[in-house]
C-alpha cells in the first residue's frame, strides 16, 4: 500500500465503515418493515373473507354451485338473477385479487396459506364450470388467469393446512 492510501483510509476509514454501517442497517430495517407489512396486507385480506358482506356473497355463490344453472346466471337481464351474478363475480373477484397480490408479492403468502388453507382451492375447484363457461363464451382465456395458477399451485402443495386450527376455531366461534 502506498503512504498515500494508508493516509486515506486512517484519515477517512472511520468515517466509511459508520456509513456503511448506517446504510447496511437502513437495508436491513427496509427488509424487516416491507416483510411486516407484506404479512399484515395479507392478513387484513384473509380476513376481509369473514365480513358479513362476504358470508353472504359466499353463501349465494354455494347455493348456485348446487343448482349449477351458470348458463341462466350469465343470461339474466335483471331480477334477482341479474343481482345474484353481480354478486358471485365480486365475490370470485376477491379470490383474484389475492392471487395476483400473491403472484406479485405484494401479500406475504404464508401467512394466507396458514389462514385461509384450501377454502382457496376449493372455491376455484366449485367455480371453475361458471370460469370455463365465461373463458368460452367470451373467448379471453386469461379469465380468472391468476385464481387458477395458486389454486393449482395450492392443491398439490402439503404446507396449505386442510382443516388448519384456525379455520376450526373461527367456525367454532360465529360459525364459519
Amino acid at each position: 500500500m502506498a503512504a498515500t492510501d494508508t493516509a486515506f483510509l486512517s484519515t477517512y476509514g472511520p468515517n466509511l465503515m459508520m456509513v456503511g454501517a448506517v446504510l447496511l442497517s437502513a437495508l436491513i430495517a427496509g427488509r424487516v418493515a416491507l416483510s411486516v407489512s407484506r404479512k399484515r396486507a395479507a392478513h387484513d385480506l384473509a380476513w376481509e373473507f369473514l365480513r358479513s358482506e362476504m358470508e353472504k356473497a359466499r353463501a349465494i355463490f354455494l347455493t348456485r354451485c348446487k343448482e349449477d344453472r351458470w348458463r341462466k346466471l350469465l343470461k339474466a337481464k335483471g331480477g334477482k338473477r341479474a343481482s345474484d351474478r353481480r354478486v358471485i363475480m365480486g365475490y370470485l373477484n376477491k379470490y383474484e385479487l389475492m392471487a395476483v397480490s400473491i403472484r406479485q408479492r405484494v401479500i406475504d403468502e404464508s401467512v394466507l396459506k396458514a389462514i385461509i388453507g384450501d377454502r382457496l382451492v376449493k372455491r376455484y375447484e366449485q367455480a371453475y364450470p361458471l370460469i370455463n363457461l365465461v373463458r368460452t363464451q367470451s373467448g379471453d382465456m386469461e379469465f380468472f388467469e391468476h385464481f387458477e395458477f395458486i389454486a393449482k399451485r395450492w392443491r398439490s402443495d402439503p404446507s396449505v393446512p386442510r382443516q388448519g386450527r384456525l379455520r376450526t376455531a373461527i367456525r367454532a366461534i360465529i360459525g364459519y
